[in-house]
């Protein structure tokens, strides 16, 4: 026994905004396959994916006001501080979300060549203006849901090319 193993990262980079992105542009390409394991359960008490389920990957970018960097960990413990980029509009004690852009992936692609794609911005803030003291957040994550350690162990992500559209 190796006793307790967690990883903790630290989302948000400064951004010197200038101007309100419509959507990010990037190339991926995706494997992803059914759940093959299930440790944690989420905030409700309920795996996010059950052994058996499609297993998902997912890319993301959110434009944040927030006065820290938020904490997320996890590993051979339960994880701490996750956050679903697709519904928060705040994280308490740290600030808010401005905009976000999700995609969630639920089948692999079919192609070996990596595919372009175009995600809009939800923006939540639509009176924020661009300052220095923003924060960038771009994720990418072959387990959508990896931080509960649960998910397909085969699936695989590749991304390339980020780009904002205006």
């Amino acid at each position: 026994d190796m006793g307790s193993q967690t990883g903790t990262v630290c989302f948000g980079q400064d951004y010197d905004w200038k101007a309100r992105p419509s959507a990010i542009r990037f190339k991926y390409h995706a494997t992803v396959g059914l759940a093959t394991q299930n440790n944690f359960t989420d905030e409700t008490g309920n795996y996010p994916v059950k052994k058996g389920d499609q297993d998902r990957a997912r890319i993301y970018a959110m434009i944040v006001d927030w006065s820290k960097r938020p904490e997320v960990s996890s590993g051979s413990d339960k994880p701490k501080g996750c956050f679903d980029p697709a519904k928060v509009t705040s994280l308490p004690n740290v600030g808010n979300v401005i905009a976000t852009a999700v995609l969630m992936i639920e089948e692999s692609t079919t192609s070996g060549k990596m595919e372009s794609i175009e995600i809009p911005f939800i923006y939540y803030d639509k009176t924020a203006k661009p300052s220095s003291n923003i924060k960038v957040v771009i994720a990418a994550s072959a387990n959508a849901y990896g931080d509960y350690m649960c998910g397909c162990k085969d699936n695989c992500l590749y991304v390339d090319d980020f780009e904002w559209v205006y």
